[in-house]
C-alpha cells in the first residue's frame, strides 16, 4: 500500500512524476467525482442483481399462489368442467402469463392446457417429481430444474374433490423486471455521466481557463494580459489573478528602478573611465610638448602642439561614447606622430585596415591605452629599440577584431589576468591609464562576452585583441 501511494504521489526515478500530481485539476475532480459515484451505483447494482433475481422469483411466487389458491373451492364433475371454471376464475393469469395448466389426481394428469405459449411451442412438462416434493413439503410454490426447458416455478392448490391444480411457470419471463431494474441503473449512470460532462465543462470555465490564462501570463509577463477579466471575480480565481497582478506590478516597477539605478551607475563608471583618459592624454602630451620644448626643438613642438589640438578635440565631445574607426584610428595616429616625435627611431607603427569597416562604431579612446603600453612598456621602459606597432581591422562573424601587436619585452603569462582585471600595479609608467580601464568600458557598453584578450610571450612579443560587436 505504501508503494502505491509513493506511485500515485510522489515523483519516481528518471523524471517520472506520480501520477496524481501529474494529472490537470479538472480531471482530478472529474474522476473522484466519478468513482464516487459509479462505485455504489456498481457494486449496489451487483449486489441487487445476485439477490434481485431470488426476490422477484419469491415475490412472483407468492403472487401466483395466492390467485391460484383462488381455485381451491371449485367443485366440478369432470376435469373439463373443473378446467374451464379455472380457466373463468384465472383469466387475469392466462391474459398475461405463458403457464401450462394441470388437473391431476394421484400420478396421473387429468387435464392439461396451455396458456400464451408461441405457435409450435411443446407444453411445460409436469415433472412427479417435483410434484411429489411439493406435496411432501406441503409447500405452494417450487423452483424445478428442468434439463430442457430450464427453471420452472410450479404453483400447487389442492381442490375439493380431492384433484390437484398444477400450474407451470417459466421463470425467464420474471427476468424482464430484473432486466428493467438493469435498465434504471443504466440511464442513471448515463445521467450521472451526462452530469459529469457538464460539471466538465463548468470546471473548464470556471478553474481550468482562468488558471491557464495565469500560468501563461505568468510565462510570459511581456504579452498583453489574458487575466483581465478575473479580476472581479470574487472567489479564489479572482484573488489570485489580483494578488499575481498586484505582485507583477510591484516586481516591474521595482525592476524598472533597478535599471534606472544600474543605467545612471553605468553612466556614472563611464565617465570616471573616459575622464581618466582623457586626463591622461593631456598629461602625456603637455609632458612631451615640455620636453621639446627644454631641447629647443620649435618645429617638433609645432607638430606636437597640433596632436594636441586634434586630441582636445576628441576629448571635448564627451557626449559621444561611440566614434567611426576612421575617427578613433585618427586620434591614435596622432597620438603615435607625437610620441614618435619624442623618441624618434625607438619604434615604428604601421596600420592594416580593412576599409569597409572604417565607418563601423566603437568606443572611443580604447586603442591609445594599448599603443602607449607597446611604447612605454614594450620599449622606452627596457631600452629595446627597433620596435614595431602594427594595428590591424578585421571582421569576423559579427564581430570586429582590432589587433595592436608589438614586438617589444613581452608580459609574463602569470600577470596578464592581474593587468586586464585592473589589479596589476608596475612602478614605471605602464598601465598609466590601464589596460583593466579599457577592458571594463567595452564589457559596460558592449556586453559581459567582448573586451580585451591578451597573448604574450615574454622577450618577444606582445598582442592585444580588442573584440567589439558589428551592430554598433
Amino acid at each position: 500500500m505504501k508503494r502505491i501511494r509513493e506511485g500515485l504521489l510522489m515523483p519516481g526515478g528518471a523524471g517520472r512524476r506520480g501520477f496524481l500530481r501529474d494529472m490537470p485539476v479538472r480531471w482530478l475532480i472529474l474522476s473522484l467525482t466519478g468513482l464516487a459515484v459509479a462505485l455504489p451505483v456498481l457494486c449496489g447494482g451487483l449486489l441487487l442483481e445476485s439477490t434481485s433475481r431470488d426476490l422477484v422469483l419469491d415475490t412472483y411466487a407468492a403472487s401466483l399462489a395466492d390467485s391460484v389458491a383462488a381455485a381451491k373451492d371449485i367443485d366440478g364433475h369432470t376435469p373439463g368442467q373443473i378446467g374451464q371454471e379455472v380457466e373463468r376464475r384465472l383469466s387475469w393469469l392466462t391474459n398475461h402469463y405463458q403457464f401450462t395448466l394441470y388437473i391431476t389426481q394421484g400420478l396421473e394428469a387429468l387435464y392439461s392446457r396451455d396458456y400464451q405459449l408461441a405457435p409450435q411451442t411443446n407444453s411445460f412438462p409436469l415433472s412427479w417429481e417435483a410434484l411429489g416434493q411439493v406435496q411432501r413439503e406441503a409447500s405452494r410454490t417450487l423452483l424445478f430444474q428442468d434439463l430442457y426447458r430450464g427453471q420452472l416455478l410450479y404453483v400447487c392448490t389442492k381442490l375439493q374433490n380431492g384433484m390437484t391444480l398444477v400450474c407451470i411457470f417459466p421463470t425467464a419471463q420474471f427476468r424482464v423486471t430484473v432486466e428493467r431494474f438493469w435498465m434504471v441503473i443504466l440511464l442513471a449512470m448515463l445521467f450521472a455521466g451526462a452530469m459529469l460532462f457538464g460539471a466538465n465543462l463548468l470546471l473548464k470555465r470556471l478553474v481550468t481557463d482562468p488558471l491557464e490564462q495565469l500560468v501563461y501570463e505568468i510565462r510570459n509577463p511581456d504579452l498583453p494580459t489574458r487575466t483581465e477579466g478575473y479580476l472581479d471575480w470574487k472567489n479564489e480565481i479572482g484573488r489570485l489573478c489580483d494578488a499575481y497582478r498586484s505582485r507583477a506590478q510591484e516586481f516591474s516597477d521595482s525592476l524598472a528602478k533597478i535599471n534606472q539605478l544600474n543605467d545612471q551607475k553605468r553612466e556614472s563608471e563611464l565617465d570616471v573611465l573616459q575622464n581618466q583618459i582623457n586626463s591622461h592624454f593631456i598629461y602625456n602630451t603637455l609632458n612631451n610638448i615640455q620636453w621639446l620644448a627644454s631641447d629647443g626643438r620649435t618645429e617638433d613642438v609645432i607638430a606636437t602642439v597640433r596632436a594636441l589640438d586634434c586630441l582636445l578635440r576628441a576629448c571635448s565631445h564627451n557626449e559621444d561614447e561611440l566614434v567611426t574607426i576612421e575617427e578613433e584610428l585618427g586620434y591614435v595616429d596622432a597620438y603615435l606622430t607625437a610620441q614618435k616625435i619624442r623618441f624618434g627611431d625607438v619604434f615604428d607603427y604601421s596600420f592594416e585596415i580593412d576599409v569597409l569597416l572604417i565607418q563601423m562604431k566603437i568606443p572611443k579612446f580604447i586603442l591609445q591605452p594599448i599603443v602607449e603600453n607597446s611604447i612605454y612598456h614594450g620599449f622606452i621602459n627596457c631600452n629595446r629599440q627597433n620596435g614595431q606597432i602594427k594595428i590591424s581591422v578585421s571582421r569576423r562573424g559579427h564581430r570586429i577584431d582590432i589587433r595592436v601587436a608589438d614586438n617589444g619585452i613581452g608580459i609574463e603569462k602569470e600577470r596578464i589576468r592581474a593587468v586586464l582585471s585592473n589589479r596589476y600595479k608596475s612602478s614605471g609608467r605602464y598601465m598609466g591609464v590601464a589596460l583593466g580601464n579599457v577592458n571594463r568600458r567595452i564589457k559596460l557598453l558592449c556586453g559581459r562576452e567582448y573586451g580585451l584578450g591578451i597573448r604574450s610571450e615574454y622577450g618577444r612579443y606582445t598582442l592585444v585583441e580588442v573584440t567589439i560587436p558589428i551592430t554598433l
